[in-house]
């Protein structure tokens, strides 16, 4: 019979005080050999990726000298350094600008539109599902077409077909970007979505809920993925003040403008989404998406696929201008 003893780290402490000096001796030289070999495989897997880097920049890390390799040690360090301290400053800039220049986009909108934006949650939501891979200004345009159709109701366009949606889609002036079929789907799980899980009322959504919550119900909606989510999300806290203590939740929507900025200063090497949504978390840990509305805007105005216009561009004093 095979008996275990378990102790706790003040036990063991104790239990070794209790030691004769020789026993005591024992077992600390016993623990500084574990050391040393732990020590030894660290140092040995540090030396691995040296090897690594260094073939990836054609040089041979076995043939280099001490010294050598101490310069090339360094340079690494100098270079994290300078990326780390060009980054720092590309997001101070990013929210410098947004604190004296953030406005609410939708005040773009013509009144009438902008007023049922701003009154129908209904309405909100809607606009915010379809502002997607089309022009914004007649994506929020859409809920109020419905409405002048007199359908804007989640009891009325749930109990219609999708047959029945894709004719209203058809008939507005301005149509989803990804299509009618698409667009009638995405109409029906909206409109679902608050009448059959919150009796009909829209804020419910978002009543009560952190944001991680409600972006996970809204993506529920077809068509509406991480991007579109993060963005209601973050215009419900800047228009209403929600989620205060909560911002930490809240993510960028990284969309073509965000992307092509956070790539050409350096805050991201690549064009994939989930670099550019990690990357705001990193570097603005307390609101990532904070740094949402100044590169959207910013790659809106200035930061254009070609011909950029750096020279009036906000961010050009610190911009790393990655362009290609």
């Amino acid at each position: 019979m095979n008996l275990t003893l378990e102790l706790t780290t003040d036990q063991v402490i104790s239990l070794i005080q209790q030691m004769p000096p020789e026993e005591k001796r024992a077992v600390l030289l016993a623990l500084a050999e574990q050391a040393e070999v732990n020590r030894t495989a660290r140092m040995d897997y540090a030396e691995a990726q040296f090897r690594k880097l260094c073939a990836s920049r054609g040089l041979n890390w076995d043939t280099m000298t001490e010294v050598e390799r101490e310069n090339f040690v360094d340079d690494l360090i100098c270079r994290e350094t300078s990326l780390k301290h060009t980054s720092y400053s590309v997001v101070v800039e990013l929210k410098n600008y947004r604190n004296h220049h953030y406005k609410d986009d939708i005040n773009e909108l013509p009144k009438k539109i902008r007023d049922e934006v701003y009154t129908n949650p209904f309405a909100f939501l809607i606009g915010a599902c379809f502002d997607r891979g089309m022009d914004w200004k007649q994506a929020w345009e859409i809920p109020y077409q419905i409405k002048r159709r007199g359908k804007l109701d989640p009891a009325i366009l749930a109990s219609m077909t999708e047959k029945e949606l894709s004719l209203l889609l058809e008939s507005l002036p301005r149509k989803p970007r990804y299509g009618i079929p698409r667009g009638a789907k995405t109409l029906k799980d909206a409109a679902s979505l608050v009448r059959d899980q919150f009796g009909g009322d829209t804020t419910a959504i978002w009543r009560d809920a952190s944001p991680t919550e409600i972006k996970k119900r809204l993506q529920s909606i077809h068509g509406v993925g991480q991007g579109i989510a993060s963005m209601a999300v973050r215009m419900l806290h800047d228009k209403w003040e929600m989620f205060a203590g909560q911002e930490y939740q809240i993510d960028i929507k990284a969309d073509v403008h965000v992307i092509r900025v956070f790539q050409r200063t350096g805050l991201t090497h690549s064009k994939a989404e989930e670099e550019a949504i990690s990357a705001a978390r990193r570097l603005n840990p307390k609101f990532p998406g904070e740094l949402d509305w100044p590169a959207w805007k910013i790659g809106k105005d200035w930061c254009f696929p070609t011909k950029p216009q750096c020279n009036s561009c906000p961010l050009t004093a610190v911009c790393g201008k990655h362009i290609n």
